[in-house]
């Protein structure tokens, strides 16, 4: 690819070894997508990796992209999958990214791969490239709304009947009841 500097990152210390010996004038670099410092690039390149992952870590994945400065996402995604099943980081399931939870915005451009595995299960298997920019910023979870307040000095509330009060409650535990109400509402 002249006039391209590409690194290629695995999470597999085998697999970046393997690439470097090929001295293809490339580099090659050992990174986690949830963990790593990744580089501010303009591009970055995620096949066949989010379908492997929770929805907490593709969440995780996409801050550490957002953090990085990177302009632009490419990365798999069936277009045809009507709703989203969570899994264990690890296993797999065809994913469509703009289905809840993650609602992405139709993709800049599309590329179907003609994926012919499975007997041809998923022939909309496909590489969606997108702006992170465009990307929906994931709502707050719970934690992360306690730590805002408490970063802010709510710490406390105080709660009350109509006419005394029945005592201090952590912000924490407010927020907790709250959240479980929600849950078990289905709202």
């Amino acid at each position: 690819l002249e006039g391209v500097d590409y690194l290629g990152a695995d999470l597999v210390p085998e697999l970046v070894d393997l690439n470097q010996r090929r001295r293809d004038g490339r580099r090659y670099q050992l990174l986690d997508l949830l963990t790593s410092a990744l580089p501010s690039v303009d591009l970055i390149f995620c096949r066949d990796c989010l379908v492997h992952f929770s929805a907490a870590d593709i969440r995780a994945a996409l801050d550490n992209v957002r953090r990085a400065g990177i302009r632009y996402l490419l990365t798999t995604t069936f277009p045809s999958e009507p709703s989203h099943v969570d899994i264990v980081t690890g296993d797999w399931r065809p994913l469509n990214l703009e289905q809840p939870p993650f609602d992405f915005p139709p993709p800049v451009d599309r590329i179907v791969e003609g994926c012919t595995e499975a007997g041809g299960l998923f022939p909309d298997k496909s590489l969606g490239l997108w702006r992170v920019a465009d990307l929906p910023k994931p709502a707050a979870t719970i934690a992360e709304v306690a730590d805002e307040m408490m970063g802010n000095w709510v710490r406390h509330v105080l709660v009350g009947g109509p006419d005394e009060l029945v005592g201090l409650v952590s912000i924490r535990d407010v927020l907790g009841a709250y959240a479980a109400a929600i849950l078990s509402s289905g709202s």
